[in-house]
């Protein structure tokens, strides 16, 4: 049977969870469009509900077409809308992993998360001031790597397992200076950078060479860098 009414329960949670605090109270997230969805599956994630539009074949709870635009955040409107239950893990393994020491753009974390994950990476830690890597802006910007990678959080910097290489200027170190084995990756805010207290409990400063002039790169670009010249350190076995 079509959803056609507002007034339906689950449309009503679904505009309920269109406020970051409801989803943060209901420790749920949303994420929109089949391809999302399968990234989900492939990846083991069980949805709480999935809206889907009228006629469309998908699997889920069928919604009049414009009902269901009318809950999306996206421009062009949606095929599928997905809720899921919030998951992270207790430990990251030993590998390389990724820890974002207060980045506040959600589009930057959920851009690092797809970094993560096409390069290898073993986990990203979250740490204190960063983005919800659940919110709708970081979801989408992690086409779904969001599902793939084991994201932690609420760990120090310190308990981390591996070398700590800070993503810094003012120091710059050769990647050929990093060290063999386990890494952690460390990026800071977007406007401040890494902040002293951590850059005191990293290992090595490594600076990316820009040209004469240029002012910086985007967080998420320095990270995709950084993991991409990290693949050519040997791990410990």
């Amino acid at each position: 049977m079509t959803i056609t009414s507002s007034d339906n329960p689950a449309i009503k949670e679904l505009k309920r969870l269109q406020s970051s605090h409801a989803r943060s109270r209901a420790d749920v997230f949303v994420a929109e469009g089949e391809d999302l969805l399968e990234m989900a599956a492939v990846n083991g994630w069980k949805p709480e509900r999935v809206l889907v539009r009228e006629g469309c074949g998908l699997d889920g709870e069928e919604v009049e077409a414009e009902l269901l635009d009318s809950l999306s955040s996206l421009g062009s409107g949606t095929r599928a809308i997905g809720i899921f239950t919030k998951t992270y893990v207790s430990e990251v393994s030993p590998g390389l992993v990724v820890h974002l020491a207060g980045l506040s753009d959600p589009g930057n974390v959920g851009t690092i998360i797809r970094s993560a994950h096409a390069l290898g990476a073993t986990g990203v830690s979250l740490g204190a001031e960063t983005a919800d890597p659940f919110g709708p802006k970081a979801v989408r910007a992690s086409m779904g790597s969001v599902f793939a990678v084991p994201l932690h959080k609420g760990v120090a910097v310190s308990e981390l397992p591996g070398s700590k290489v800070a993503l810094a200027g003012g120091k710059a170190t050769s990647v050929s200076q990093l060290p063999e084995g386990n890494l952690v990756l460390i990026v800071g805010s977007e406007r401040a950078g890494v902040d002293a207290k951590t850059l005191e409990l990293s290992d090595l400063i490594w600076e990316i060479p820009m040209v004469e002039g240029a002012e910086s790169l985007n967080a998420a670009v320095a990270v995709s860098i950084a993991l991409h010249a990290a693949n050519r350190i040997p791990r410990n076995a």
